[in-house]
């Protein structure tokens, strides 16, 4: 949580370091959700930041875990069912 900007799911060179004056708002956020359950399971919080900035950005994490997980799982149910296809065809040419 730089000062005026919020990064979702950064890069390793976008992620949050700590600086010798830190003020107000410059943090990092790190939350785990379950979509199935609706319910925040991890919650990590580095630096300084106010309870309103911590709860806007949480929310923000949710709603974009909300959106991001449909995806997700098709990836997932994707690839998984091309390596089961692809181990089905090894199979039947041995």
């Amino acid at each position: 949580m730089l000062p005026g900007t919020s990064l979702l799911d950064p890069t390793k060179e976008e992620e949050w370091v700590p600086t010798i004056d830190l003020d107000e708002n410059n943090g990092n956020l790190t939350v785990g959700y379950m979509p199935s359950l609706e319910q925040v399971c991890a919650f990590v919080h580095e630096g300084l930041s106010t309870a309103e900035q911590l709860e806007k950005v949480l929310q923000m994490t949710i709603d974009y875990s909300r959106k991001v997980h449909p995806a997700a799982q098709k990836c997932l149910k994707d690839n998984v069912e091309q390596i089961l296809k692809e181990e089905t065809e090894n199979e039947s040419i041995e």
